[in-house]
């Protein structure tokens, strides 16, 4: 049980239960996020939507949605100061997520753009009243580096049985096709709209309040962050003279964009370019598969050489994955190389969803220790921030990219040009992002040895 007032906070007991029913929500969660990865191509092929205007769509929304994050994970952070509680956010936000999801798969045969932009306005911003308490809670379930690892590897873990739910709906019996249509979409949203908000109430019912480290740890004079803080003084402060956290975030951010440029074309570049869409949900199911066998793989790794190496290990594997999708080609490309290019892909992000996650809660911890101020949500609502709209930028890009060189998906017949703009986009300019991510990663100069010492002092000051 936590004291809030009095700053103690004793350790609980976490048991396996517990973990496995704060993480269950996130299974439905995916599960309805996990269409957005199609849902761009399957507007552009069913619905007339261009691919330019699409492009231009998925940035307007996710400007529209960004200036929720950082308002939530503050509200969040001073909500749980006052209460020991994140509760209410997943309430009120699996309501909006659910309506959106709703609204965006199912939606009338005549669609225009503000309906698109609205619903995924909404969309977005119940996600984010979800995911960003959420992601912070886990972190203040943990007591040490570890364990943080160990939350989170089981999040991601579910992260990934959603998404292995999802992509299972093509392959029933009584679709016609195995292909990503309009109609598996309304019976994902339909499935899952009715399940999502009894697993939010269980997690809510079943799993403690995280502990919370209060703004006992006195900053010096230049570092103080007072209630009245300009948003100017707040990145000055917390962000700018916070080294772990600006390196955390240019890794992330190059990360993002390249993962943005691979997700944003995938379903394009297999449908309309291999011409294998009716394989393209068997390589996402079989891929997701192996991302939760792989999981305590990426778990016993990080114990073995550290979450920095980890993290560029999956880096380098997503390098490799994004190259490999380059040289396929029509024709030539079996149903076993699409595995191999998702699979490749999964395992990387298994290892970038765990060690980010971890990684940027022990930052909270030095944060907090450093600074005197608790920005857990807020520094969670920055990389849910950055991640939502990097990836955007880095799906608006692709497809922009695409459409220059004359791509059309709902062609046949593809020119040279066409050809070599889909390659460049999803192969050749996320594997250069994603290696200029690596030379920030290195450089992070957290360990689990430097978070132990950091939270036997952040214990202290509150005990």
């Amino acid at each position: 049980m936590n004291s809030i007032n009095g700053g103690v906070a004793k350790r609980s007991n976490l048991s396996l239960g517990k973990i496995l029913a704060y993480c269950f929500p996130y299974v439905g969660m995916i599960f309805l996020m996990a269409p957005m990865t199609v849902l761009p191509g399957v507007y552009v092929k069913y619905f007339d939507i261009e691919m330019t205007t699409m492009a231009s769509i998925l940035l307007l929304s996710r400007v529209i949605d960004s200036v929720t994050d950082p308002l939530i994970g503050y509200f969040s952070d001073r909500y749980f100061s006052r209460t020991g509680t994140r509760k209410p956010f997943l309430l009120l936000g699996g309501v909006l997520f659910i309506l959106g999801a709703y609204f965006l798969y199912l939606p009338a045969k005549e669609i225009s753009v503000f309906y698109i932009v609205f619903w995924m306005a909404i969309f977005y911003v119940g996600w984010t009243l979800v995911e960003v308490p959420h992601l912070a809670w886990g972190g203040e379930l943990a007591f040490d580096s570890e364990e943080k690892t160990k939350i989170f590897s089981f999040r991601t873990a579910s992260a990934y049985i959603g998404q292995i739910l999802f992509y299972t709906i093509p392959l029933l019996p009584f679709f016609t096709t195995t292909e990503m249509t309009p109609e598996v979409l309304e019976w994902s949203a339909l499935i899952m709209c009715v399940v999502l908000f009894p697993m939010i109430i269980l997690c809510i019912k079943k799993v403690p309040d995280g502990r919370l480290l209060v703004d006992s740890v006195a900053p010096t004079n230049d570092q103080k962050i007072s209630s009245g803080m300009t948003i100017f003084n707040f990145v000055r402060n917390s962000v700018v003279k916070n080294k772990p956290l600006v390196l955390f975030v240019c890794a992330y951010f190059f990360i993002a964009l390249g993962m943005g440029l691979w997700f944003g074309l995938i379903f394009i570049y297999v449908d309309s370019y291999l011409l294998l869409g009716e394989e393209f949900s068997r390589m996402f199911l079989v891929a997701f598969v192996v991302g939760v066998f792989v999981t305590p793989f990426w778990y016993w790794m990080s114990g073995c050489i550290g979450k920095i190496k980890t993290w560029c290990l999956a880096a380098i594997i997503l390098i490799f994955a994004c190259i490999y999708t380059g040289f396929l080609k029509p024709g030539d490309t079996t149903a076993l190389e699409l595995v191999i290019a998702k699979t490749l892909n999964t395992v990387g992000s298994v290892s970038l969803l765990i060690m980010s996650a971890s990684i940027l809660s022990d930052i909270c911890d030095y944060s907090s220790w450093r600074f005197g101020s608790v920005k857990t949500a807020t520094f969670f609502a920055l990389k849910a921030f950055l991640y939502k709209m990097v990836v955007a930028l880095g799906t608006a890009l692709g497809l922009a990219v695409a459409g220059w060189y004359g791509f059309d998906p709902a062609s046949s017949i593809h020119t040279n040009d066409g050809i070599f703009g889909l390659t460049l986009a999803i192969s050749w300019m996320p594997a250069f992002s994603i290696s200029i991510a690596i030379i920030f990663i290195l450089f992070t100069p957290l360990n689990s040895r430097r978070n132990k010492i950091i939270r036997r002092r952040l214990d202290r000051s509150n005990g």
